[in-house]
C-alpha cells in the first residue's frame, strides 16, 4: 500500500504473479496425484491471472486429453501453439492429438512444423516416420 492506503499497481502485479505460481505448483501436484479435475481447476485459475501463459494452456490441454475431452484439449493446445509458435514440442503434442482424432493431414503438418523449428527433434522425426509408414501400410507405434 502507498501512503494514502491505496494498493500500488506493482504490488498487485506481484501478488497476481505469486498466486499464479502457487496455482501452477498446485496444479502440478494434483496432476501427479491423478486428481485431474483439481489440476484443471488450478490451471484455469492461473489463466485468470495471466491469460497469455502458454505453459498453463499446454498442461491443461494434456489433462483434458487424459480425461477424454479431446475438443477442449485441442482448443488449449491450439492456444498454446498460437501463444508460443516457436515451441516444437507443442506442435508434436498437438500432432499426436490430431493423429488420435484421425486427422492425419493436420498431424503431418504439425510434425513438419516441429521439424522446421527443430530439425533433429527425435520425437518429431519418429512421428513423421510413423505417418510415412502408415501411408505405405507399415504402421508402427510411436
Amino acid at each position: 500500500m502507498n501512503e494514502e492506503g491505496e494498493f500500488d499497481l506493482l504490488e498487485l502485479e506481484i501478488l497476481n504473479l505469486r498466486l499464479a505460481i502457487t496455482s501452477m505448483s498446485m496444479a502440478s501436484i494434483h496432476a501427479s496425484e491423478g486428481k485431474i479435475e483439481a489440476a484443471i481447476e488450478e490451471y484455469t485459475r492461473v489463466l485468470q491471472y495471466d491469460p497469455h501463459l502458454y505453459l498453463a494452456y499446454l498442461r491443461r490441454g494434456r489433462l483434458f486429453w487424459r480425461k477424454g475431452d479431446l475438443a477442449r484439449a485441442m482448443d488449449d493446445l491450439s492456444r498454446a501453439v498460437s501463444l508460443e509458435p516457436g515451441a516444437a514440442y507443442t506442435y508434436v503434442l498437438r500432432g499426436d492429438l490430431y493423429w488420435e482424432m484421425g486427422d492425419l493431414e493436420s498431424a503431418r503438418r504439425d510434425y513438419a512444423k516441429a521439424l522446421e523449428l527443430s530439425p533433429k527433434y527425435h520425437e518429431a522425426l519418429k512421428r513423421k516416420g510413423r505417418l510415412e509408414d502408415k501411408g505405405t501400410g507399415h504402421d508402427q507405434k510411436a
